[in-house]
């Protein structure tokens, strides 16, 4: 299962933080850089091995600025399955507006 996040936001931020009741972690830059706007990050899970890609799940997504500091987005609930792509767009003029919608492909 693949989530595919779109930066539309015009504020910076370092890394997506993705949590859920089985695994946590987050997709960033390898060199640490600013998610630049436009930018597309994925993030893959591989059935058995990170999570049971079974049911649903709630995903909590959060943007992580260069201070590590936490912006909340929406908690979304996903079905669980092999091979199946959910693709996301982050909107905002600053961190105090952040949002996160679902969208029907990458290219928004």
């Amino acid at each position: 299962m693949m989530l595919s996040f779109k930066n539309n936001a015009d504020f910076t931020f370092h890394s997506i933080g993705i949590s859920t009741r089985d695994i946590s972690g987050g997709i960033l830059n390898a060199d640490g850089s600013p998610i630049e706007k436009g930018q597309i990050l994925r993030k893959e899970y591989i059935d058995q091995t990170d999570i049971d890609l079974e049911g649903e799940a709630a995903f909590n997504i959060a943007l992580i600025d260069k201070e590590e500091n936490r912006i909340p987005l929406k908690t979304k609930i996903l079905k669980l399955e092999e091979n199946k792509e959910y693709f996301f767009e982050i909107t905002g003029s600053s961190e105090s507006d952040a949002a996160l919608k679902r969208i029907d492909k990458a290219g928004g």
